[in-house]
């Protein structure tokens, strides 16, 4: 039998196991789009329509440059986008101080620079984003 300690450990133990099942279930349930369906129904068959694809590959890429506007090798950049959720990945300049990556989709943009011997930094790109969207850095040396 148990001690009426242990019972109200059990009992709060269930209540927590239930609302996270709730909020899990909320979460799920839950989105930003709503998606209508047809206010009638025809029986006639739709117009055969030549399907567009499903995503564009977005580009971005720039150069990371010091004080001084050199180029710098050997820069962690790592883009994080946000359309249906956060995303992100890293690349590595190379000796130009170039830098690339894809996404599948992106509504806005922040990159995050680091590099031994050099400032950490956040930007982010304000303005319409393309298909090939050029994201120039700037990073400062620590003296």
């Amino acid at each position: 039998m148990k001690t009426p300690s242990n019972s109200a450990r059990s009992i709060r133990f269930a209540a927590l196991v239930t609302m996270i099942a709730i909020a899990s279930t909320v979460q799920a349930c839950s989105s930003d789009r709503i998606v209508a369906g047809p206010s009638s129904v025809s029986s006639s068959p739709a117009p055969s329509v030549p399907s567009a694809p499903q995503s564009t590959q977005f580009r971005v890429s720039g150069t990371v440059t010091d004080d001084a506007g050199a180029p710098v090798a050997g820069v962690k950049v790592t883009l994080y986008t946000w359309s249906n959720g956060l995303t992100s990945t890293s690349a590595i300049t190379d000796a130009m101080g170039i830098y690339s990556a894809s996404f599948g989709s992106v509504s806005g943009i922040s990159a995050f620079t680091e590099k031994e011997g050099y400032e950490s930094k956040w930007h982010s790109a304000s303005g319409s984003i393309t298909a090939y969207f050029k994201f120039d850095l700037q990073i400062h040396r620590v003296r």
